[in-house]
């Protein structure tokens, strides 16, 4: 019995290929297990949680170090670096947005003939470039997957090291729509993307989203800090000083309604307290 390792780079579906002679028998004889499967982020934290519930702490110990020796030794192998030649546009987005163009025409027409509401228009404007934009968001992960699957943006990307699929969709898709400093969503899209280049109007549309970020990151900072020394000033004289003070009062707790909806069930609510009496 032996295991391999192959290594094939060749063509677009290039990858990694690991392979045990004579598997089904091994893991008979109760052998480490064989998972055939490329781990990216998700799955690692799924293996080291099971590893924990079926091997303990010591054998999940000795799995983190060798999955963190293995990481870097072929992270630094690779030398992945980000160039702008690795940012490919999809061919197919020319088409969806010219598609997407037709509606939007469509939809003005119908509306300065009356036959819908202003609201109407709006979110029909809203709702077709949301679905433009995912359906080119799936064309740049398909195009990534049939051209070069080892291309580092999309290897960053969807391996959770860095980045997400919805910044690869602005750097080669199209960044969408932008909200106004209201909050209020602008019916105008932003068609460009990074790769491209933003015309002087997407610009001036998208900064503001940008500049809401970090305002609204300063002034939360400034309300949790007040929020923080208020509660201390309230809570600075209670102090815990017996296990248990032997009162026999309590709390009825339900469920957290607002309205029909349950916001924190009773359940959730009981767990850390203690009951007032035995239920038996």
């Amino acid at each position: 019995m032996s295991c391999c390792h192959n290594l094939s780079l060749v063509g677009p579906k290039a990858k990694l290929v690991l392979y045990i002679t004579n598997a089904v028998d091994l893991n008979k004889k109760q052998t480490p297990p064989f998972f055939n499967f490329t781990f990216d982020k998700g799955r690692l934290k799924n293996l080291v949680s099971w590893t924990l519930e079926k091997h303990g702490q010591y054998k999940t110990v000795e799995l983190l170090e060798q999955l963190k020796k293995t990481g870097f030794e072929y992270a630094t192998k690779a030398g992945i670096s980000l160039g702008i030649d690795d940012l490919k546009i999809p061919p197919k987005k020319n088409t969806l947005l010219l598609e997407a163009e037709q509606l939007t025409k469509l939809t003005v027409h119908q509306y300065q003939r009356a036959d819908i509401t202003a609201v109407e228009r709006f979110q029909r404007l809203i709702d077709t470039w949301h679905r433009t934009s995912e359906q080119l968001k799936q064309e740049v992960i398909n195009y990534f997957e049939e051209t070069d699957i080892l291309n580092p943006v999309y290897m960053m990307a969807f391996s959770g090291a860095r980045g997400n699929i919805s910044q690869v969709r602005q750097l080669v898709g199209m960044r969408g729509l932008m909200s106004d400093p209201q909050g209020q969503i602008i019916d105008f899209p932003i068609r460009s993307n990074f790769r491209e280049g933003l015309t002087l109007t997407e610009y001036i549309i998208s900064s503001y989203g940008a500049r809401k970020g970090i305002v609204d990151t300063a002034l939360r900072t400034a309300n949790a800090g007040y929020l923080t020394r208020r509660l201390v000033d309230v809570a600075q004289h209670v102090i815990i000083s017996h296990y248990d003070c032997g009162t026999q009062k309590g709390i009825f707790l339900t469920d957290m309604k607002e309205g029909n909806k349950t916001i924190v069930s009773a359940q959730n609510r009981i767990i850390g307290r203690v009951l007032a009496r035995d239920i038996y």
